[in-house]
């Protein structure tokens, strides 16, 4: 797993813990999101670069200036601490407060988009091209990885998420070829106005699924914590009517 970053203190402190007095966090900044946790927990390379992005494309889909927006907060707490934080909210995973978002998820990008909406989908991930006739995306994830979001809590379970996205040439109908490790699966989503209200398509391991023309994204997720290797492959395909 990749090493901390170093606690902040002073100024930079204060705005994280201004609602709470405890616990400090670990801390990393990005350019309009500032990423905090709890030591106990391990958090993805990418997550930062994740909310970051989300920030400015719910922005961008809401014509608000992200350049005027106040600090906005992300803090990934333990569940217990969730729950002293929210007591009356202990069966949600997250909540926008005091102009930040509070999970004890790594990634929850409905809670960032609800501090963007507190401002006086998100499709930001990287574009695979087609082959010729033929799609195909392979990789492996590893927390390590600067596009890989998610973490382990404390007691060393978790996930980690990798976005990609695909131009889908012609609507029709597409052979869809899943494989990869035990444990890593994939969904598809079409990539539209209000990403986050798009509907989510399990990709199964071999079968015909019928697609849109435009942009899609396709989320992996698998266990963190270990190496797993997973990808996609999508052939348009002609299929005869009865």
């Amino acid at each position: 797993m990749r090493p901390r970053a170093r606690p902040l203190a002073g100024p930079a402190l204060a705005l994280l813990t201004a609602a709470c007095a405890d616990p400090e966090y670990e801390v990393e900044r990005g350019e309009h999101l500032v990423y905090a946790w709890e030591p106990e927990l391990t958090p993805c390379a990418g997550n930062l670069a994740h909310l970051d992005a989300l920030v400015v494309h719910v922005a961008a889909q809401l014509d608000l200036d992200v350049e005027r927006f106040d600090p906005l907060g992300y803090h990934w707490v333990r569940h217990e601490t969730y729950r002293r934080f929210f007591p009356t909210l202990e069966e949600t995973t997250g909540s926008a407060r005091w102009g930040d978002a509070y999970a004890w998820h790594p990634l929850l990008d409905h809670e960032v988009v609800h501090t963007v909406v507190d401002q006086p989908g998100a499709c930001a991930a990287p574009t695979i091209p087609w082959e010729g006739e033929r799609w195909q995306d392979l990789r492996a994830l590893e927390c390590d990885a600067d596009d890989v979001g998610g973490g382990l809590d404390e007691g060393g379970v978790g996930v980690m998420t990798r976005s990609i996205t695909l131009e889908i040439p012609a609507a029709g109908s597409y052979l869809v070829e899943r494989f990869g490790d035990d444990g890593i699966d994939a969904i598809l989503q079409p990539c539209g106005r209000c990403p986050w209200l798009a509907v989510d398509h399990g990709l199964m391991r071999v079968g015909l699924i019928e697609l849109q023309a435009g942009l899609h994204a396709i989320r992996y997720r698998a266990p963190a914590g270990a190496l797993a290797l997973g990808g996609v492959v999508l052939t348009p395909v002609e299929v005869d009517m009865p």
